[in-house]
């Protein structure tokens, strides 16, 4: 026990809030927020922001020629942390800020793969969205929660409710723990067989860097 009052406790809540390390969340109850971010990842040569994660999406970005984005969990959804769009005329786009159930896509095994099979149970009983694939048919998150766990990556072709394709990968702190979802986004033809052991691994080595 902290042996702190009440009084003392809220005052801390409410510092910390007002820095978004932590959030109110359903039910009443607190929990962390993006804010603590940066201080999860490991330390680099000069102190870490998302100014650094930023640069290291860019280059993603580059390297493959497709969007990505950096997607964290919040309660039973995925935020999108911050994303760098693809360097080509077409791109597959999205919002910063977007929220999404935890379970839907290769974000959502990625950030779920860590995770017992019973909690992931609940997750999908406690999602309230039925239009969702993976609550239609469960079977396309637990195989692709077997492809993380197996491979370090999952792909989602077309499983979902925007048609399009993505290759998602945990990113881990030293113990193991996965604080966020690094995520490559494109069309069915950025993701052939041929093309996938090589966005594999540039998306893994990224992940090494944040």
């Amino acid at each position: 026990m902290l042996d702190l009052s009440a009084s003392t406790c809220y005052r801390i809540l409410q510092t910390l809030m007002k820095y978004s390390w932590v959030e109110k969340g359903p039910g009443g109850h607190y929990e962390l927020s993006f804010g603590v971010l940066p201080v999860l990842f490991k330390l680099q040569k000069h102190s870490y922001g998302l100014g650094h994660a930023q640069e290291i999406l860019n280059g993603l970005s580059n390297e493959t020629g497709l969007s990505c984005k950096l997607s964290i969990r919040q309660g039973n959804e995925q935020l999108t942390l911050i994303r760098a769009e693809a360097p080509g005329p077409f791109a597959v786009t999205g919002k910063i800020g977007a929220r999404f159930p935890l379970i839907e896509g290769s974000v959502g095994a990625a950030l779920a793969a860590q995770y017992t099979d019973q909690e992931i149970q609940e997750l999908l009983d406690l999602c309230p969205q039925d239009d969702l694939p993976e609550k239609k048919d469960p079977k396309i998150l637990w195989d692709a929660v077997g492809q993380v766990r197996k491979n370090g990556v999952a792909v989602n072709l077309q499983q979902n409710r925007w048609h399009i394709c993505a290759m998602s990968s945990p990113v881990q702190l030293p113990g193991g723990e996965t604080a966020a979802a690094l995520t490559l986004i494109g069309f069915e033809k950025d993701f052939s067989q041929p093309k996938r052991s090589r966005l594999k691994k540039s998306l893994e080595n990224a992940c090494t860097k944040l």
